[in-house]
């Protein structure tokens, strides 16, 4: 079938959108910087191919989401709704889905992980941050809230809840703006440096309500000297004479539909996204064999509604044929650079929806003994029939009973850390249609790490502290701590973890031991701690300092124990301003609040030393200020 060119189009932008849920789905985007944590997993790519993903993160949400891969070409609609007023109290989002939105079929974006792909925030002065969100279809009026998790809440330990964020801007888009996306700054408190999830939520403003969630996974630097502009928005590019214009796939393999369910395409445009184009397809016995159905789609589309749009594939000539031998290598080509458009696989009403209380469980390894874990499963259908089952990894870890909703997951004894299982619960309505939940098993060996100083001086005590990923609600755990120098334990450290003062200088290793009380966990760990000599002043090598002597540039003198080269012409006693800078000391020299510092300057304060990266005034204290760094 042969479409000819269209003249006096506009060109497009695309905006595909594979979903594999029930509902209405009209506006479409995701943050683009930080990039969302979907979005990142997709561009990243190799989801179709999972041997080859590079990101362990992003193949542990392939493998815990029910839906698959097409969680991942579904990057742009993660969605959920929230009735009027909109606010978040009215999302049908629950506790631990934040990341997904209400989709069970994207909980695998929910993990709680240390190593998804993190983008580097540098605040400005103020503490703003922009932050770009991109709508792969327009939608106003509309309003993006960004929140951050509370400094209390580990985000690569917990999934996030409501109460585990909080907001740190509203943007309100008017109705009608034609931008494609927004550069918007967003300020971080003043506080929060390191690892942290920016949660965002699109949320459209009418009756139907929808909303897209997003997480970005960030690694907040400190605040520096620069000054970030406003944002702004920013519309498509071109207008005046274009030939069709290519958006997108049409139907790719993320698209597996069943018998009795049916395939949705939209085609939205104008001010507010409405529908100008709503095709429903239903998958029969008939037309699923040798992708039949998305030929019948793309035919009808075609037939019907060619002025707007066409499907098929571009030619030489620029007409557009339908490729019919490769229905999945069709594209979507339309005719307003306003419009978007949206594929869904609608599932079979008549089959429950299951979900389940949480998503993955992180046990932790036993000796001997089992532990056991709840976990509960619900429908949106009554008088439904409940069946567990184990579809992938080992024996050893169970679930009883298999047979209701709620059951306990048993990991024996002696089952290793790194060990894992994948568990399926399929519930069975009255009339034989039956819905999906997937649990994901993954086994922790015990571990625990001493956290404290990594230097002190000799005539200075320290304080270690530690927590075993096994110490909660299950039993005591009791620590025992010894200090290692050269391999060997030495006195020096108490059983509440502090380290005496008066120990010789050298390199220790402080040792800590946890024990469940009943022996079934138990897990050591170490921490390096230098000891250096009590802080003294440098070894004065060169002519005292003379007060009332006039020094010149290079001249060189010791003062109070301290090396000094003089920077100018100057009378001044050093240790005091920038006339005088430190020279050839052998050793770290005290730290004095007097003094400017030179970038490569390193001095000794409370008990550890610190290294100039810069040019650094009088006052600035180490450890209170990013300009020194810990050696």
């Amino acid at each position: 079938m042969l479409i000819h060119r269209k003249k006096d189009l506009a060109v497009v932008i695309g905006s595909l959108v594979i979903s594999t849920f029930s509902g209405s789905v009209f506006g479409h985007g995701a943050l683009e910087n930080p990039k969302a944590r979907q979005w990142e997993c997709h561009t990243q790519g190799g989801h179709w191919n999972p041997a080859t993903m590079k990101s362990a993160a992003c193949k542990a949400a392939l493998d815990t989401s029910p839906s698959k891969q097409a969680a991942f070409d579904n990057w742009n609609g993660f969605t959920g709704f929230a009735t009027a007023p909109h606010t978040v109290d009215k999302s049908d989002v629950k506790d631990g889905m934040l990341c997904s939105g209400s989709n069970t079929g994207f909980a695998g974006f929910n993990l709680p992980r240390a190593d998804w792909t993190k983008t580097v925030l540098q605040p400005d002065a103020h503490g703003n941050v922009g932050m770009t969100y991109y709508y792969t279809a327009k939608h106003t009026p509309s309003f993006i809230e960004f929140y951050i998790n509370k400094k209390n809440v580990d985000p690569t330990k917990k999934a996030l809840g409501w109460n585990d964020v909080e907001l740190l801007k509203r943007f309100d888009i008017a109705s009608g703006d034609p931008s494609v996306r927004h550069t918007i700054n967003v300020t971080i408190p003043e506080d929060r440096i390191g690892t942290a999830v920016i949660f965002t939520r699109w949320q459209r403003i009418d009756a139907v309500g929808e909303g897209f969630y997003n997480c970005s996974d960030v690694d907040i630097k400190t605040r520096d000297n620069s000054e970030i502009p406003d944002g702004g928005g920013e519309e498509d590019g071109g207008g005046g004479d274009a030939d069709w214009v290519s958006k997108g796939d049409f139907i790719t393999m993320a698209h597996q539909p069943t018998v009795g369910e049916q395939v949705r395409f939209r085609l939205m445009g104008g001010s507010r996204g409405d529908n100008l184009v709503d095709v429903f397809l239903k998958i029969t016995p008939q037309n699923i064999n040798n992708n039949q159905w998305i030929l019948d789609l793309g035919r009808e589309l075609n037939r019907n509604h060619g002025n707007e749009l066409q499907i098929g594939q571009q030619q030489a000539d620029g007409t557009i044929r339908l490729n019919e031998q490769k229905p999945r290598e069709n594209q979507v080509f339309v005719s307003d650079k306003s419009y978007g458009y949206a594929i869904e696989i609608v599932k079979n009403a008549e089959a429950p929806a299951i979900s389940l209380d949480r998503y993955t469980i992180d046990p932790i390894a036993t000796t001997n003994s089992g532990y056991s874990y709840a976990v509960k499963g619900s429908s949106d259908k009554a008088d439904v029939t409940w069946q567990w089952t184990r579809i992938a990894g080992d024996s050893r870890i169970t679930a009883s009973p298999a047979n209701q909703a709620k059951t306990q997951i048993i990991v024996g004894g002696g089952v290793p850390g790194g060990s894992s299982a994948t568990f399926e619960l399929a519930g069975k309505a009255a009339n034989g249609a039956t819905g999906k939940a997937t649990l994901k098993v993954n086994v922790q060996a015990p571990q625990v790490a001493p956290t404290g100083p990594t230097n002190i001086t000799s005539d200075k005590s320290g304080k270690f502290t530690a927590k075993a990923n096994f110490d909660y609600s299950q039993g005591n755990v009791n620590y025992s701590w010894s200090l290692l120098k050269a391999g060997n334990e030495v006195p020096g450290i108490d059983q509440s973890g502090n380290v005496k003062s008066g120990l010789p200088a050298g390199d220790y290793l402080v040792k800590v031991t946890a024990e469940l009380d009943n022996g079934e966990r138990k897990a050591s760990g170490t921490a390096a701690l230098k000891i250096t000599e009590k802080d003294e002043p440098g070894t004065g090598t060169y002519e005292s300092w003379v007060a009332g002597k006039t020094y010149t540039a290079g001249n060189t003198v010791s003062w109070n124990g301290v090396n000094y080269m003089a920077s100018y012409w100057t009378k001044a006693e050093p240790g005091k301003g920038d006339s005088w800078k430190l020279h050839n000391n052998t050793k770290p020299v005290a730290w004095l609040s007097t003094m400017v510092y030179q970038m490569g300057d390193i001095v000794s304060y409370n008990g550890k030393v610190w290294k100039a990266s810069q040019w650094i005034a009088q006052g600035t204290i180490p450890g209170h200020s990013s300009l020194w760094k810990q050696q």
